[in-house]
């Protein structure tokens, strides 16, 4: 079973094992997220030499070695051999690693599902990992789903988060499920979504203490 989580990826510490299309690929996600992954490979691909020139990422030019890997905390086995692959990800978990394997999923601790963003809001979806195809497709419909109306409420959410913290534990309830209740497609614009939360936080303020 797999259990949902995102890292802060300016606050963790990659490595990834290759050089090639695939290490390239994994890479500019990391780095397009804030990270700055190191690669492990005697050679690398033109699109990670790119990286590395602008100081994207890191380079160990150097084949696979298990010691290698000390210091990091997620491992990304990407080579075009499975053997090796198979020997990195057997190494990363013995030493309490999190780590994904490209062509293996049974040797994955973690996998990396479809994903994608709108403004502030992160959405990701997994099958498992045994069709990536669907969840592709169930990830384009989440995109296509989101409306600006959701982006407006998540920053007036984020706005007023100060006061909503401020709020007594039985005001605070009373708040969230008013903010349940919201019609999206009554948000067409910031200034509604400002007039709708503030006014639902001035009505939790006079509900009475319990």
């Amino acid at each position: 079973m797999l259990y949902p989580i995102f890292l802060e990826a300016t606050r963790i510490s990659c490595v990834i094992v290759g050089g090639g299309k695939v290490a390239a690929r994994k890479a500019a996600c990391l780095v397009e997220k804030g990270a700055q992954p190191t690669i492990i490979s005697p050679q690398l691909h033109d699109e990670l030499a790119q990286l590395r020139d602008k100081g994207s990422i890191s380079w160990t030019q150097h084949g696979y070695a298990p010691e290698l890997l000390h210091g990091f905390q997620i491992v990304i086995a990407a080579t075009n051999d499975s053997g090796v692959n198979a020997r990195i990800a057997q190494d990363a978990r013995a030493s309490g690693k999190l780590v994904n394997v490209v062509d293996n999923r049974d040797e994955c601790t973690f996998i990396v599902p479809a994903s994608g963003c709108k403004g502030d809001i992160s959405f990701a979806v997994a099958g498992d990992g045994a069709a990536p195809v669907a969840s592709a497709r169930i990830r384009d419909e989440f995109d296509r789903v989101l409306s600006d109306g959701h982006l407006y409420l998540l920053d007036m959410l984020k706005r007023y988060r100060h006061e909503i913290k401020q709020l007594p534990p039985g005001a605070k309830h009373a708040f969230w499920e008013q903010v349940r209740k919201i019609e999206i497609d009554t948000l067409d614009t910031a200034a509604t979504a400002q007039m709708i939360i503030a006014d639902h936080l001035e009505r939790a303020r006079r509900e009475p203490a319990a």
